[in-house]
């Protein structure tokens, strides 16, 4: 189950007429910079994997820049990420042969926003195969009040039959 928030971002998203998952996926990059910024810019963890990446996409850094410049009119934050980012490729350029290549990472702000779609869109698949069951319970339930009535107490029962068990809590 998502949390409530997810949930709220997703109804955001159809009550605004637009792509519930867009809606989620802005929400979740919107989240990932502002972690980054009050946690993860002095994370060892995060700032390797920011260095594996290169440093972040040029949406993820821009989201970055407008936090703290225009935000909290800083560039600290920005210059040590940028800095440790620099620091890692001029080691990896020290280390490199001819011919070899310097491997890339994907974004760290991107690859969280792909696992939370994922799991986000699992979550709406899931919920419209349930509505996708109750239409069909429903239909079955319809049916066999149907068949109740006097003029239609001779049909054969099908999957309507039961339709009374499955609908109770």
């Amino acid at each position: 189950m998502p949390s409530g928030a997810l949930t709220q971002f997703l109804k955001q998203g159809l009550a605004r007429g637009m792509c519930p998952l867009c809606r989620v996926a802005h929400k979740v990059d919107t989240e990932y910079i502002w972690y980054f910024f009050d946690e993860y810019s002095g994370d060892a963890d995060a700032l390797d994997s920011l260095r594996r990446a290169r440093g972040f996409c040029t949406a993820h850094a821009e989201a970055l820049r407008r936090l703290e410049v225009d935000g909290f009119k800083s560039t600290l934050g920005l210059s040590t990420t940028y800095l440790d980012t620099i620091e890692g490729l001029i080691e990896e350029f020290g280390l490199l042969r001819p011919g070899d290549q310097l491997p890339s990472g994907l974004c760290p702000a991107c690859a969280y926003r792909q696992e939370e779609l994922e799991r986000t869109a699992g979550y709406l698949l899931a919920e419209i195969r349930e509505s996708e069951n109750l239409e069909q319970l429903a239909a079955d339930l319809r049916e066999h009040i149907r068949k109740q009535g006097v003029e239609a107490r001779e049909d054969e029962p099908g999957a309507d039959a039961d339709s009374w068990e499955r609908a109770r809590p």
